[in-house]
């Protein structure tokens, strides 16, 4: 990563120190090179890369570009995204960075919108809980999930989702229902709920690796540039809900 320092935009300083007193020094990058945060491995330098560690912090960056009036782009894994070699003229929020966090109440386990799907369905089936297998071979993060409604053999987010956390792009914070999601105003998903059945782990450990065990033998051979999932879409022609639109980072 590029180190904090003085962007060589003039207009740009003076974001640059209001971001910083909001995430702190060490996590406002100058010139970041987003060819190291996407799949693709690609993409020029992006002016400003910001890292905020709380939705406190999330909200006050992006107040902060806005006033500043400077463009600015929620990042989350990077995964499939297409960065030019000129880079980004603006602010990259990291949130995927910074919002890693979970937490488990009985059946029902919390995470903030920068948890990997793949880290996701390994810590279910660690704990006993059933619904999130179908994802450890999808890439990217719990946010970019519930913008697409990820799924894969025969399951997808919708099936397990129960509620989202989300910030509007009025400032508005406010938790919706997945069955309530009608989310036709632009919104950041900070955080997700969901549920699952509880089973023993060592009936949900095992199969994994054996479904996929091509996959896992490629994710660690580092393979990382792939245009696509290393698993098939849900059927289109299923009649679950989709958790739509802009709920995603």
């Amino acid at each position: 990563m590029s180190e904090s320092g003085t962007t060589g935009d003039d207009h740009l300083q003076p974001l640059a120190w209001k971001l910083r007193s909001i995430v702190g020094e060490d996590n406002v990058l100058v010139n970041e090179p987003m060819s190291e945060h996407t799949s693709f491995e690609i993409g020029g330098p992006a002016d400003l890369y910001v890292i905020p560690e709380d939705f406190d912090e999330v909200h006050g960056v992006i107040d902060a570009c806005k006033q500043a009036d400077v463009p600015y782009f929620l990042l989350g894994r990077g995964s499939d995204l297409l960065v030019a070699d000129e880079g980004y003229r603006g602010v990259i929020v990291a949130v995927a960075d910074g919002l890693v966090g979970v937490s488990v109440d009985d059946d029902e386990m919390w995470c903030q919108a920068g948890v990997t799907l793949r880290e996701a369905s390994e810590m279910a089936c660690e704990l006993g809980l059933s619904g999130l297998e179908f994802a450890c071979g999808i890439p990217g993060s719990i946010g970019g999930a519930c913008f697409m409604n990820a799924g894969a053999y025969g399951g997808c987010m919708a099936d397990v989702l129960k509620s989202v956390y989300v910030l509007h792009q009025d400032g508005r914070e406010e938790t919706i229902p997945v069955d309530e999601l009608d989310l036709a105003i632009a919104t950041v998903a900070l955080r997700t709920r969901t549920w699952w059945y509880s089973r023993p782990p060592s009936t949900l450990t095992r199969p994994i690796p054996r479904r996929f065990a091509r996959l896992w033998t490629s994710l660690r051979a580092g393979a990382r540039r792939s245009s696509l999932s290393s698993c098939p879409a849900p059927d289109p022609r299923s009649s679950a809900p989709r958790a739509t639109s802009w709920a995603s980072l």
